[in-house]
C-alpha cells in the first residue's frame, strides 16, 4: 500500500472541506482548534495502472493549513504526525504533499526520527520531487516546440532554481534538453553560484531582470501573493510552468501571448475511486493528480519501497530517468500535453466545444472537439456536449489561427446537436454554423474530421467539412435524431426504429453512401471497454491520412475537398416519388 500526505491549501478552504466530510467540530473550530488537530485518515482506494496492474491507496490530511507556517512547532508537528500515523498503518512508501515536504526540509527534520514511541523508518517516505521535476521538464520539452519557441535558442528562466525540484529541472534542461542559456534566480546568492558552478554556465539575474528576458520562465518557487507580473514586458510568445505551491500564477498572467501550464500534474489513463482531488480543484479529478503523490504510486507499482526522493539537491539526472520510464510505462499521459486555447474574442468561452494546439507524432495540429463530460457535473457544465454560437465562433478563431500557420485542423465529433435554446438562438445559432461551413471549404491545410460517438445535425456539421470524415464502427452521424424525424415526418416518435433505417446513419451506411470516407474498428464491447486501444486505433488513422493529406499542395487539397462535397447527394426522379409518396402514407 502506498499512502499521501497532504493538506488543504487554505484554512477557509479546510473548514469547507471539514463540514463536508462530517467533521463538524472542526469546520466551526477556529484556527487554534485546528493547530492541535491530530491528522486524518480519510480514505482508501484503489489504482489501476495501464498494464492492468492493481494496488491500494490511502490519503491522509495532516490537518495542516499555510496559515500555520509562522508558527514553528505547529507545523513541524503537524508533519511528524502525519508521517507517525502513516508508519503505524504500516504505509509502505508516502508522499509527502504540497507544503508538507517544504517544512520536511527547510526546517531539517530529518533531525528528529523519534516522534513519542515511534522510531520513523525514513525508506518509508519520498518528497516526491523528483518525478516533479521529471514531469516539469516533459512539459518544457513537449509544449515550446508548439509555441513555435525553439529550446536550443531559447532563454529558460527557473524561478527556484536553489530548491530541490529547481536545480534538478535546471540539470535536466541543460544537459538533456540542449537549453544553453538558462536565467537562474533565487533568493540565496551562495548557492546561485554553487549552482552556476556546477552546470558550467548560466546567468543569476534578479526576478525582475529575468521575466522580461526568458521564452520559457518555469515557476518552482512559491508565489508571493503581493507578486504584480506586468504581461506587457513579457516575450511573444512566451510559456511558463507554475511548478510552486499552490498553483495560482494564472491569475497573475494576462495576455494572449503568454501560456500558462500547471506544471507537475500528472493524468491516470483510468479513473480513480477517490475524492481527495475533487478537493484539490483538478479539471479532471478522477484521473488528474501531483506528481509528487503520483511517485509513491510509481514506487508502489514497481516495488520500489525507498525514499527515492530524499534531501535537499540530491535528485541525479539518471533518478529522474528511471522515475520518468516508470510514468510513461503506468500513467496514460502528462497533463497540458496540449496548450488549450480559450475563448471566441466576443466575450464567451463554450465548455462545449474545445480546441487547443497539440502534437500528433512530430507534426504540430490544432485539435478541436466536442466534449461532454464523464460525470453529471461535468455534463451540465459542459452542457452534454451542445454547443452555443460561441462555441463555433471560438472554433473558427482556432481554424483561421492553424490556417495562418499552416497547422492541420483534426476535429471530434461527438454531440447530440447544437444547442437549441432561446439565448443560442438570440445569439445566432444558425449564423455561427453556417459561417463555419463556408469558411472550412477555404482551409488551406488538411483538414481530418472523425466521429467518435454521435453526430447530430448542424452541431457536428459546424466543425465536420474536412477533407476526411472518419467514423468508429458503432457511431452514429444524422440530420436529426431518429425519434425527432419520426415525430416531424409521421408524428409518432414510436416509430424511431423505421426512421433510423431510413435516414441511414451508421457508418457502414454513410459509408456506403460515399459521405464517410473511413470505418475505424472498435474493440470487443465498444471503445467504452477499452478506451486506450480505441485511442491507439484513432491515432495511428490520423497519422496515415495527415501523412497522405500533407503531400497534397493547397490548391489541389481545396479543389478535392470541393469536388468532395459536390459529389455527395444524387437525385432520381422515380426514388424522390415513391419517398414524397411513402411520406404522405
Amino acid at each position: 500500500m502506498f499512502g499521501l500526505i497532504g493538506h488543504s491549501s487554505s484554512f477557509s478552504e479546510a473548514r469547507l472541506k471539514a463540514r463536508d466530510l462530517g467533521f463538524e467540530d472542526l469546520a466551526d473550530g477556529e484556527l487554534d482548534i485546528w493547530c492541535s488537530a491530530p491528522p486524518q485518515l480519510l480514505e482508501t482506494f484503489e489504482v489501476t495502472s495501464n498494464t492492468g496492474k492493481t494496488i491500494q491507496g490511502t490519503y491522509i490530511d495532516s490537518c495542516f493549513v499555510p496559515e500555520m507556517l509562522s508558527r514553528f512547532k505547529t507545523a513541524t508537528r503537524k508533519v511528524q504526525n502525519a508521517m507517525e500515523l502513516a508508519q503505524k498503518r504500516g504505509i509502505n512508501i508516502t508522499a509527502l504533499g504540497g507544503f508538507t515536504s517544504i517544512i520536511f526540509e527547510n526546517f531539517n527534520l530529518a533531525k528528529f526520527q523519534q516522534i513519542r514511541s515511534t522510531f520513523l523508518q525514513w525508506e518509508r517516505f519520498t518528497t516526491g520531487n523528483t518525478h516533479t521535476a521529471w514531469v516539469i521538464c516533459r512539459q518544457i520539452e513537449q509544449n515550446a516546440p508548439l509555441m513555435g519557441i525553439d529550446l536550443a535558442k531559447a532563454r529558460v528562466a527557473v524561478v527556484g532554481a536553489t530548491g530541490d525540484i529547481g536545480s534538478a529541472v535546471c540539470r535536466w534542461l541543460s544537459r538533456r534538453s540542449g537549453v544553453s542559456d538558462l536565467l537562474l534566480v533565487a533568493r540565496q546568492q551562495q548557492r546561485l553560484n554553487d549552482l552556476r558552478t556546477e552546470l558550467g554556465g548560466g546567468e543569476v539575474l534578479s526576478l525582475e531582470e529575468a521575466l522580461p528576458e526568458a521564452d520559457v520562465v518555469v515557476w518552482v518557487a512559491s508565489l508571493p501573493q503581493t507578486l504584480t507580473i506586468d504581461s506587457a514586458n513579457l516575450r511573444k510568445p512566451c510559456l511558463m510552468i507554475d511548478g510552486g505551491y499552490p498553483k495560482n500564477l494564472d491569475g497573475k498572467v494576462n495576455s494572449p501571448h503568454v501560456n500558462v501550464l500547471k506544471g507537475g500534474i500528472v493524468e491516470f489513463a483510468r479513473d480513480i475511486g477517490w475524492q481527495m482531488m475533487e478537493m484539490a480543484e483538478m479539471a479532471n479529478p478522477r484521473r488528474q493528480l501531483f506528481a509528487c503523490f503520483a511517485e509513491a504510486m510509481l514506487l508502489e507499482f514497481e516495488d520500489w519501497h525507498t525514499n527515492f526522493s530524499w534531501g535537499r539537491n540530491n535528485i541525479t539526472l539518471e533518478a529522474m530517468e528511471q522515475i520518468g520510464a516508470a510514468s510513461i510505462r503506468y500513467i496514460q499521459v502528462i497533463s497540458e500535453k496540449w496548450i488549450e486555447l480559450h475563448g471566441d474574442r466576443c466575450g464567451s468561452d463554450d465548455q462545449a466545444l474545445v480546441g487547443g494546439l497539440g502534437q500528433l507524432g512530430e507534426q504540430p495540429v490544432m485539435f478541436l472537439g466536442h466534449q461532454k463530460g464523464r460525470d453529471t457535473k461535468e455534463n451540465v457544465a459542459r452542457n452534454f456536449g451542445m454547443a452555443s454560437p460561441g462555441g463555433y465562433r471560438k472554433a473558427l478563431r482556432l481554424m483561421r489561427h492553424a490556417d495562418r500557420f499552416n497547422l492541420p485542423v483534426i476535429c471530434f465529433i461527438d454531440t447530440p446537436g447544437a444547442y437549441a435554446g432561446l439565448k443560442a438562438e438570440e445569439l445566432g445559432q444558425g449564423e455561427a454554423i453556417a459561417v463555419n461551413l463556408r469558411e472550412m471549404f477555404g482551409l488551406r491545410v488538411p483538414v481530418i474530421a472523425t466521429v467518435i460517438g454521435e453526430g447530430g445535425s448542424g452541431g457536428a456539421l459546424g466543425i465536420g467539412v474536412a477533407d476526411r470524415l472518419m467514423m468508429f464502427e458503432h457511431s452514429v452521424y444524422t440530420v436529426a435524431s431518429p425519434e425527432a424525424c419520426a415525430s416531424i415526418l409521421w408524428r409518432d416518435a414510436a416509430k424511431a426504429s423505421t426512421a433510423a433505417e431510413a435516414l441511414k446513419i451508421t457508418a457502414r451506411d454513410l459509408s456506403q453512401l460515399g459521405i464517410v470516407d473511413r470505418i475505424l474498428p472498435e474493440p470487443s464491447g465498444g471503445n467504452h471497454w477499452a478506451p486506450l486501444q480505441a485511442a491507439e486505433t484513432l491515432r495511428l488513422a490520423l497519422l496515415e491520412e495527415l501523412e497522405a493529406l500533407s503531400s497534397l499542395e493547397p490548391e489541389l487539397l481545396l479543389e478535392q475537398r470541393y469536388a468532395k462535397y459536390r459529389a455527395i447527394g444524387k437525385v432520381l426522379e422515380d426514388s424522390a416519388e415513391h419517398a414524397f409518396n411513402a411520406i404522405k402514407a
